[in-house]
């Protein structure tokens, strides 16, 4: 998951088919819940498997559209950044999560700087100024959870 020679327009056959389903996913207490047949796969299965190598690929990450995925309140990035590599300051309307599974990165958020290791969760709230920089002897493996159903981003610098 290195991302070299990656296209952030590759796209595989499963996610071209578009099939007719529902724009929300149904929440616990509601008529809907569990999920209804009109939630489930094509082969039955209550749950969509996706192939991280099969979404889209940015600069250093994998992204998962939570508005491509039936409509999922969250989009996701799986983030494999080498030493150097990382976001310019930007901020979003809506909070963000971080969650570092391997390596370190320099986060800078409104205005502090912190160095973050894997095992350790970064939360972002709304309109905060924030960027993160992988700074460890090897790559920094984190998920990056954004709470909406697709990015949103207000680049302050590049």
């Amino acid at each position: 998951m290195t991302g070299v020679g990656r296209s952030h327009l590759r796209w595989s056959a499963r996610q071209a088919r578009v099939e007719p389903g529902p724009t929300t996913w149904p929440r616990p207490g509601t008529p809907d819940w569990p999920l209804s047949a009109a939630h489930r796969t094509g082969d039955g299965a209550p749950m969509d498997v996706i192939a991280i190598e099969d979404l889209p690929f940015s600069r250093i990450a994998h992204e998962l559209v939570g508005d491509d995925h039936g409509g999922i309140g969250i989009s996701l990035l799986l983030v494999d950044a080498q030493p150097g590599d990382g976001p310019s300051l930007h901020q979003h309307a809506y909070p963000e999560v971080f969650i570092v599974q391997e390596g370190e990165a320099v986060f800078v958020a409104g205005g502090q700087e912190r160095t973050v290791t894997a095992g350790e969760v970064v939360v972002v709230p709304p309109r905060t100024p924030h960027s993160f920089r992988a700074t460890g002897d090897g790559p920094l493996r984190q998920i990056d959870i954004h709470i909406n159903s697709h990015f949103e981003t207000e680049w302050i610098s590049s």
